[in-house]
């Protein structure tokens, strides 16, 4: 539920997970929800399941999402 001083905004979410294609491409959210809490609303295991990135820039989980933030759900990488 919103509390009183949050608003209703939207993002923009892009997903290059091959079993993560059935996202929306836009989703409503609070105001005051971070990006780890987008995605576990989604179903998306927090720095396991994804690699995210918001406007281009690697999340690191408590960033405060934005009006028209573009999300960006990518195969984490691993290796050496």
């Amino acid at each position: 539920m919103a509390s009183p001083q949050s608003q209703i905004m939207t993002v923009k979410v892009s997903s290059l997970i091959p079993w993560k294609t059935d996202l929306l491409p836009e989703y409503t959210v609070d105001s005051n929800t971070t990006i780890r809490k987008f995605c576990e609303a989604i179903g998306i295991e927090w720095d396991v399941e994804a690699l995210v990135f918001i406007n281009n820039q690697i999340a690191h989980g408590n960033e405060i999402l934005q009006q028209g933030d573009h999300i960006l759900l990518m195969v984490p990488v691993v290796g050496g």
